[in-house]
């Protein structure tokens, strides 16, 4: 990685777990990459990967906002 933020434009859960969890990619950013995922996951699938990134629970923040229906 050569760039300090990292963003993500992925479709859904799925798209997201193969791509970044799962793929290993997540546990390999260093510490001080910020990863900025722009895609529409789970509170379910944010929590795994915040168990997945290998870095501790306290490098994560999570900025929601639901969309009105």
């Amino acid at each position: 990685m050569h760039s300090p933020v990292v963003f993500s434009v992925l479709s859904d859960d799925r798209a997201v777990a193969e791509t970044v969890i799962d793929s290993g990619v997540l546990s390999q950013i260093p510490a001080g990459i910020v990863h900025v995922n722009l895609a529409t996951v789970s509170a379910g699938l944010a929590r795994r990967g915040r168990r997945a990134d290998g870095h501790g629970a306290e490098d994560w923040a999570v900025i929601a906002e639901q969309q009105p229906r």
